[in-house]
């Protein structure tokens, strides 16, 4: 069995024994106490009292030793709470800088709303573009700036500015997407139908020369020189139509950038290549592809009802959609198709047959004889068509 003062690693007796100790031995020193047992007892005295000065000094030193820790840890502890209190104030002040951004970009935003507000009416205004592509970066307003973009795009006769959104929204066009990107060629299209629709209708009232087309003035037959001659005498009409003829322009341009973004997409995707791979089905109907690339495109899983196809390469496609009402393929050597759905070839031998306009150019500045598109029409009619009888074959402006 241990002693106690081993167990708790302190000394062998506590002060009140040393004290007791002490006072024992002074009270044993008498007159008739020998002076061996006197110089025994006063070496007693004397040895408690060195131990209990010990333990005095001991005391005082761990005092000064947790009196030297506390100041060193207050010589720390003042820089950090300086620390802290300057980063708390600059928290603050960081939080209050990105209140007032928010506050100012929320009234920026809905400034650009309002000036954008009738999305249907076309938009002239340059700056549209630039100013939704600033919150493009924004955390807040990216989603909805893409949405209203994508509305907007359609009405925009700016083609640098368009150009810009498109490129922002659609850097890769995906079958996630595509349908998002056919949707705005038919807004450009709808829109190309009204400015064209409109300088129709002043073209029905001053137009004595010029192009009796539906595009009247502002038909791509019909210079900019020509309309300055026709409407001379009607300054007012001139300038308005000169608007027109310029914004037909710009639309027909952001309908080839958007045309060709859509045709590299589904040479790639719809290749005839890969026509034995399944793949998801593809509404382009109602949509106008101008000045576009789709060689070697299979259509088999599109519907094209309604669509229109203006000086589009289609050499090597396969014209077999699922659906077809309607289609127009003009000026697009079509009988350079691999193969063709026979109720759509037998509407195109009749109504689209080679150099139906006059003047009428393909793409790539191709060309066609007589013998080489009734040699053309007989590769692909497969069934006993009527219309693909030689005689029956219609060619420039028979």
């Amino acid at each position: 069995m241990g002693n106690p003062g081993q167990e708790t690693g302190e000394s062998w007796l506590s002060d009140q024994q040393l004290s007791e100790i002490a006072n024992l031995a002074r009270n044993k020193a008498g007159a008739e106490t020998s002076l061996d047992d006197l110089g025994k007892i006063v070496t007693i005295v004397k040895s408690v009292s060195d131990v209990m000065k010990l333990r005095v000094e001991a005391k005082n030193a761990r005092r000064q030793i947790l009196k030297d820790a506390l100041q060193s840890f207050s010589s720390i502890l003042v820089p950090l709470i300086s620390i802290f209190g300057l980063l708390a104030t600059l928290w603050i002040a960081t939080h209050q800088l990105q209140a007032s951004q928010r506050q100012s970009e929320d009234t920026q935003w809905r400034d650009l709303l309002v000036s954008l507000k009738d999305v249907d009416k076309l938009k002239p205004d340059v700056t549209a573009a630039p100013r939704l592509l600033s919150f493009f970066e924004s955390p807040n307003y990216r989603e909805a700036a893409i949405e209203v973009s994508k509305h907007l795009m359609g009405n925009i006769a700016d083609v640098a500015g368009f150009s810009e959104l498109y490129q922002e929204i659609f850097s890769n066009l995906t079958i996630d997407n595509i349908d998002d990107s056919l949707d705005i060629l038919r807004l450009l299209n709808d829109t190309y139908k009204r400015v064209s629709y409109e300088c129709y209708t002043v073209t029905q009232i001053y137009n004595s020369e010029a192009d009796n087309s539906e595009f009247g003035l502002c038909s791509s037959s019909v210079s900019l020189k020509e309309v300055k001659k026709i409407l001379k005498k009607n300054p007012e009409q001139l300038e308005k139509v000169i608007q027109l003829y310029e914004t037909s322009d710009y639309i027909v341009d952001e309908i080839s950038l958007v045309s060709k973004s859509i045709a590299a997409f589904l040479k790639k995707e719809y290749s005839v290549s890969n026509s034995n791979l399944e793949k998801p089905a593809l509404d382009l109907s109602n949509v106008y592809i101008r000045n576009a690339d789709l060689s070697k495109v299979d259509f088999s899983r599109f519907d094209i009802s309604d669509a229109v196809f203006d000086f589009v390469n289609i050499e090597g496609s396969n014209i077999t959609p699922y659906k077809f009402t309607a289609a127009d393929f003009r000026y697009a050597a079509w009988w350079d198709a691999s193969v063709i759905d026979q109720v759509a070839l037998a509407r195109l031998i009749r109504r689209e047959f080679p150099y139906y306009e006059r003047n009428e150019v393909y793409y790539g500045g191709v060309t066609v004889t007589r013998d080489e598109y009734t040699k053309k029409i007989e590769r692909l009619c497969t069934s006993r068509l009527v219309e693909c009888l030689p005689a029956n074959l219609r060619f420039a402006e028979d």
